[in-house]
């Protein structure tokens, strides 16, 4: 019927062409989250980034909450899983302290939102897609990444966008095009080290996901048998490092690097392998730093200053505008317009500020009403990490829904 719609809408109104590439792209979402919602979990969160680009989210004017297709999907499939539980066809996962700590700095933030110099709608909006929609991802697969064949998929999706980012983020540097243009500044850092900006916008946003994909390679690769696919499994992983590398994000470099050290940790496996490996690496950079210090990517990323003062220059604006709100905050992501307001910070043409900090961010935008969960659902998530190292089978099974998430 949606499909039926979408198509007589177009014929009466070619310009309706985008409302139809969306209630047809909702209609295909609804409908594979109701044949397998962890299928349409795992389709949600990949397509996702395009949705901007190929007009998958239903626009309804200013003021107005959109349809966007995440917003759908997710809200679906908790609607699902909570009709199943209710008809007996599935039990859900116990309520945990994480999940509490979620709960409480999801309300927290979603609150800031009501008081964001961007406007309640806006800011709750913003706010809602950018940690809540999360936060209902990693309750959908606390329920659904129950059996290792659930969990493989999931770690299978990782390797798909990490295929499309590392796409991206070489071709960007290779030809210096930029697919899927977002209104965002592109500039160099130093004298030509270029700044991906292609589909995310920024640099880091491509490290986190990367480095995850790294992480869902490895685990592939301790229970992969075939050759074939450890071959490919390995290419794949060297092309997301590669990637990684060239967003030229040392928080990016960094992930990549303790992503490894942390899964060392708990797979002997891949400790044996991955740990003198980075020994190795670390005994030719010291070696080799005299050569390595004069190349343009240590001079002026590594070594430079200017990017750490402005990060500590960050941090002293960041409290003085906490100091204003210490309870509720100052509203969600006002940090750059009230600093530059207040004349915290200088103006530049094109460029709001941001604290460059998820944490600082928090502070800023829901006071410590909600940096407070935020930093107990990491103390939780660690506290659970070092009970997953006990051999008792009950906590093997603990991290699939927070490599999910």
């Amino acid at each position: 019927m949606t499909l039926g719609l979408a198509l007589g809408l177009t014929l009466w109104d070619a310009q309706r062409l985008p409302l139809t590439v969306a209630l047809v792209a909702v209609a295909f979402a609804l409908l594979l989250v109701t044949l397998d919602p962890l299928l349409g979990l795992a389709a949600w969160i990949a397509i996702s980034p395009f949705a901007p680009f190929w007009n998958l989210d239903i626009h309804l004017g200013a003021g107005i909450p959109d349809l966007a297709l995440a917003r759908l999907a997710a809200g679906w499939a908790v609607i699902l899983l909570l009709a199943q539980a209710a008809r007996r066809r599935r039990r859900l996962a116990l309520p945990n302290l994480l999940d509490v700590t979620l709960l409480l700095f999801g309300a927290a933030i979603v609150l800031s939102g009501l008081s964001s110099v961007y406007g309640a709608s806006a800011g709750v909006q913003a706010a809602f897609d950018a940690y809540l929609l999360p936060f209902l991802a990693y309750v959908l697969a606390r329920n659904l990444v129950q059996t290792p064949a659930a969990a493989r998929l999931v770690l299978l999706t990782l390797v798909i966008i990490g295929a499309y980012l590392a796409f991206l983020v070489l071709q960007e540097q290779a030809t210096g095009r930029v697919l899927f243009a977002l209104d965002t500044v592109q500039f160099t850092y130093g004298t030509g080290l270029r700044r991906v900006v292609s589909l995310l916008g920024n640099p880091v946003f491509f490290g986190i996901p990367l480095a995850f994909s790294v992480v869902a390679c490895l685990l592939l690769l301790t229970t992969e048998k075939r050759r074939l696919a450890q071959g490919l499994i390995v290419l794949l992983m060297l092309a997301f490092v590669v990637a990684a590398f060239y967003t030229y994000n040392r928080a990016s470099w960094a992930g990549v690097a303790l992503a490894v050290v942390v899964l060392s940790a708990f797979f002997g496996r891949l400790r044996r392998t991955l740990l003198p490996a980075l020994v190795m690496l670390t005994l030719v950079g010291v070696l080799s730093w005299p050569i390595l210090s004069q190349q343009p990517i240590i001079e002026e990323r590594l070594a430079d200053e200017a990017s750490v003062e402005d990060r500590l220059n960050n941090v002293t604006v960041s409290l003085a505008l906490w100091r204003q709100a210490p309870l509720f905050g100052i509203g969600y992501a006002s940090f750059g317009l009230v600093a530059l307001d207040q004349g915290l910070l200088p103006r530049i043409a094109k460029y709001v500020p941001a604290p460059h900090n998820s944490y600082l961010f928090v502070l800023t935008s829901g006071g410590l009403l909600a940096l407070t969960p935020y930093l107990l659902s990491f103390a939780v998530i660690a506290f659970d990490l070092w009970r997953f190292r006990s051999p008792r089978p009950a906590w093997r099974s603990r991290p699939a829904a927070s490599c999910t998430a």
